[in-house]
């Protein structure tokens, strides 16, 4: 099993879009990726990791940009127990954005 991962920065190629809202639909049990589609496509600064195992997607995370000094971690999801899909995708954007010090808050 080959794990791997893809940064994108700014809007996702139509492929991998579909990719994404096929992900999104499976993980998260909804038929219409309408609104996930419209969030991609008005994010500021939009940054997508995915993790692939042997050419699937398994995990992603998106995040973007809210104004000069925020940056919201906003959806992700996982099909595998031990997806490092959203401590790769932080270590990645901090190390990209140098946002010193970094504020998670949860919720739900």
């Amino acid at each position: 099993m080959k794990i791997y991962y893809q940064e994108i920065e700014g809007i996702p190629n139509s492929q991998i879009l579909e990719k994404i809202a096929e992900f999104y639909q499976s993980i998260f049990a909804v038929t219409d990726s309408e609104k996930l589609h419209n969030r991609i496509n008005s994010a500021k600064s939009l940054f997508t990791l995915l993790e692939f195992s042997d050419g699937e997607i398994v995990g992603f995370k998106l995040g973007y940009q809210i104004d000069s000094v925020k940056f919201y971690s906003w959806i992700g999801g996982v099909n595998r127990f031990n997806s490092q899909a959203l401590p790769v995708w932080l270590k990645i954007w901090r190390k990209k954005t140098l946002l010193i010090p970094l504020r998670i808050l949860k919720f739900g």
